[in-house]
């Protein structure tokens, strides 16, 4: 069986929006692994696609990789900062 994260990649190459709903699916499930992988895929990610994958670290309890993923954004809105706070 295709994981969720190729099925996605091969159905919307363009759609920014289709791959943040990807990645936040598969993190509500605990894959959040795979939502990396997903998320590392895309060629533009815009401020929807950082903030899950952020969001889904600090579901996860993951706060480490949370930060790192953090301090790597390019730019930041108020619900990355509340994001991180409240995790």
């Amino acid at each position: 069986m295709q994981r969720l994260s190729t099925i996605v990649l091969e159905r919307s190459r363009d759609s920014r929006a289709v791959r943040a709903a990807s990645g936040s699916i598969t993190q509500q499930n605990g894959q959040v692994d795979e939502a990396r992988e997903t998320f590392e895929q895309m060629p533009q990610k815009n401020i929807v696609s950082w903030n899950a994958m952020i969001a889904g670290y600090v579901q996860c309890k993951r706060m480490d990789m949370a930060r790192k993923l953090f301090d790597k954004m390019p730019f930041r809105d108020v619900t990355t900062w509340n994001t991180m706070i409240t995790g």
